[in-house]
């Protein structure tokens, strides 16, 4: 069953393709920076992230519903001011499959907000009581206008900068390793996403992070967002990758 939902995974990522840009630097298994292209800029978000607000609690955020009979598949969308996001929803036996796509400029909690209500609906859409949801984020750093962009990319980076077996200077591992397990390993929940952990939470869910894959190096003007801040202009580190999370269900 797990392999079968996998494929099933795969396959709407394939679909849906997350819409992004690939970033100019190379992925990590080829231990070069590019700087051929800058991309542009945003403001960076509120790197600190608060919980829900009393507002946006109240705030009921209304999603259009579309469901493709031939596949299965269901589509909630959300078109607000500064912010444009879409989640396909399948079902594959007791677990869940969504695939992200959004461009949201929103204030985080309010960004945090949208995201509990997407899960909210799409469980309560597909009468869902299985085990496991497979929440595809699609890349960190995009689109690089989205609220999470900066914040994910620079919680990203930390994470494998505080560990001594990578090499800022080199952009390599240090001892002989998986760059993909390394940042897997690293780039926990509770430290990539931990509104993600908060948002699974109250659903009754935990969070891990199941699989990562396609690391991008660079130094911090590379990265989305302005600046680097607290990061040295010379260090080479992992900001982007595809991600996929994974939702367990509490027992009670």
């Amino acid at each position: 069953m797990r392999c079968l939902a996998w494929i099933v995974f795969c396959a709407l990522i394939g679909v849906l393709g997350c819409r992004s840009v690939e970033p100019p630097p190379v992925r990590l298994d080829e231990p070069r920076v590019s700087s051929s292209e800058t991309p542009s800029k945003q403001p960076p978000a509120d790197p600190v992230a608060p919980g829900p607000s009393a507002s946006s609690r109240t705030t009921d955020f209304a999603f259009a519903k579309s469901k493709d009979d031939a596949t299965g598949e269901t589509k909630l969308r959300l078109a607000i001011e500064a912010c444009d996001v879409e989640a396909v929803v399948k079902s594959e036996g007791s677990e869940l499959i969504v695939a992200r796509h959004a461009n949201c400029r929103l204030p985080v909690e309010t960004y945090v907000e949208v995201w509990r209500q997407i899960l909210t609906a799409a469980i309560d859409d597909a009468g869902f009581v299985g085990s496991k949801i497979h929440l595809g984020w699609g890349r960190i750093a995009s689109p690089e206008s989205d609220t999470m962009a900066p914040v994910m990319s620079r919680r990203l980076a930390s994470a494998v900068r505080k560990d001594s077996r990578w090499d800022p200077k080199r952009a390599i591992i240090r001892a002989d390793g998986d760059i993909n397990a390394l940042v897997r390993e690293l780039a926990r929940p509770s430290e990539l996403f931990p509104e993600l952990v908060r948002i699974a939470g109250s659903l009754g869910f935990s969070v891990d992070t199941e699989h990562i894959e396609k690391v991008l190096v660079a130094t911090p003007e590379h990265w989305p967002g302005e600046g680097g801040g607290e990061f040295n202009a010379q260090e080479k580190l992992p900001y982007d990758a595809q991600v996929v999370f994974v939702l367990n269900r509490l027992s009670n």
